[in-house]
């Protein structure tokens, strides 16, 4: 440790990843109108299983593990594919809500 310390500044947005990243700082210094948080974790994903299927286009994936590939543009999801992948978002959510609050002990 060589007694440095670490301040991030933010002029405009530090959302989400944003905010995760400057987390790491011992300070944190943003501009009076920057936008800030955002703790959260979003996943979209276009669907274009049945478009494909209408074209005649198959699509072919090899994997091992059961839930290796949930959700993908190239299958139509199962309602165990969605339980396992709001399942995978709410870990991610909490391992980003840990590590913000190991971070930022002063920020409620």
């Amino acid at each position: 440790d060589a007694g440095l310390k670490f301040t991030i500044v933010i002029d405009q947005v530090a959302a989400s990843g944003g905010y995760l990243m400057a987390c790491t700082a011992d300070r944190i210094l943003c501009s009076p109108f920057a936008i800030i948080g955002s703790i959260g974790v979003v996943q979209e994903l276009p669907i274009v299983f049945e478009r494909l299927q209408k074209e005649g286009i198959t699509f072919e994936t090899t994997t091992a593990g059961k839930f290796k590939r949930t959700l993908t543009p190239f299958k139509k999801p199962t309602d165990e594919d969605r339980a396992k992948n709001k399942e995978n978002i709410e870990d991610i959510l909490n391992i980003f809500k840990n590590f913000v609050k190991s971070s930022r002990p002063s920020v409620d």
